[in-house]
């Protein structure tokens, strides 16, 4: 998602339903992508497994969503946004970003399947 997006999930709280959440500046390419093409992929690496196994890797395609309303972020944000975002969520600027995923791949050594939401 780039550089300008900070990174917001269900923070574990919750089983995953195949939502996510991201914030970002809304002057960022990535979310005038996400206007131009709703459809988007993300892309995760574990760490290195125990004993020298291939760590865990993870595709997600999904549809995003932008959100700009700022009663809606309290629900997904984190301490630790208030480090890219000095006023918090109400900085001027900031949108939400909702990613749905529809479809996941995941790898994990010699193991790998896929998941449909």
């Amino acid at each position: 998602m780039g550089m300008a997006t900070r990174p917001m999930s269900n923070k574990g709280e919750v089983e995953y339903q195949g939502d996510s959440f991201y914030f970002s500046w809304d002057s960022a390419r990535t979310v005038r992508d996400i206007a131009a093409d709703p459809q988007v992929g993300l892309s995760f690496q574990g760490s290195a497994g125990l004993r020298g196994k291939p760590p865990l890797f993870v595709a997600v395609q999904g549809t995003a969503r932008l959100v700009r309303i700022k009663a809606a972020f309290a629900e997904h944000r984190s301490r630790g946004l208030d480090r890219w975002f000095p006023d918090g969520m109400d900085t001027r600027g900031v949108v939400m970003i909702h990613i749905h995923a529809e479809r996941i791949r995941y790898w994990h050594g010699e193991e790998e399947g896929e998941l449909t939401t």
